[in-house]
């Protein structure tokens, strides 16, 4: 991964109503943050600081060890985590999408957890947690929230705590690898 390599900078993009971020070489990527979910402040062009290419790294490196995906697949992603960590509008959690869980967890940001619909289980990153909601990316290609809609890789949602069914334990996500690896 070459971005800390380069002068990198976040910027929105009127023409796809997308948050991207740019080298210095015209080199962007684009995240999934439309303008209507972002803060005020991604709306202007700015550098990405030093806590923001240290989180895009850690999450890299977690994409790509823990959940096999491949060096794009594991960049756009922690793209999408950084800028969701950085810009996203606060927002109410949607946490219907997903069973209750009885679990009590300690929730720490970054952490890879489970949480449970009610056609199938789907792996997040926690992006931030505080004590009662959690924002969370999700690490599935696609994970079904109901018959007639799906949450794609790289997608952000605001959840309820005491939705998050489990820590995704190594088996989990090995399980899941054929869902995960992109």
């Amino acid at each position: 991964m070459n971005i800390a390599k380069q002068d990198w900078h976040w910027q929105f993009n009127d023409s796809v109503n997308r948050l991207e971020v740019c080298s210095s070489e015209s080199t962007c990527y684009q995240t999934n943050l439309r303008k209507s979910q972002l803060s005020g402040d991604a709306l202007r062009k700015q550098s990405l600081a030093i806590d923001d290419l240290a989180f895009l790294h850690a999450t890299y490196e977690s994409m790509v060890e823990q959940c096999g995906k491949n060096d794009e697949t594991a960049l756009l992603l922690a793209i999408s985590a950084a800028s969701a960590r950085k810009f996203f509008k606060p927002a109410l959690p949607q946490s219907w999408f997903f069973l209750p869980s009885s679990a009590v967890l300690t929730i720490s940001e970054q952490m890879l957890i489970e949480l449970d619909t009610p056609i199938e289980s789907g792996i997040f990153l926690t992006i931030e947690t505080n004590e009662t909601t959690s924002l969370l990316m999700s690490i599935n290609d696609e994970l079904a929230l109901t018959e007639h809609k799906t949450l794609a890789a790289g997608h952000i949602i605001r959840v309820m705590n005491d939705r998050i069914a489990r820590y995704a334990s190594n088996s989990a996500i090995e399980s899941s690898r054929k869902l995960l690896t992109a």
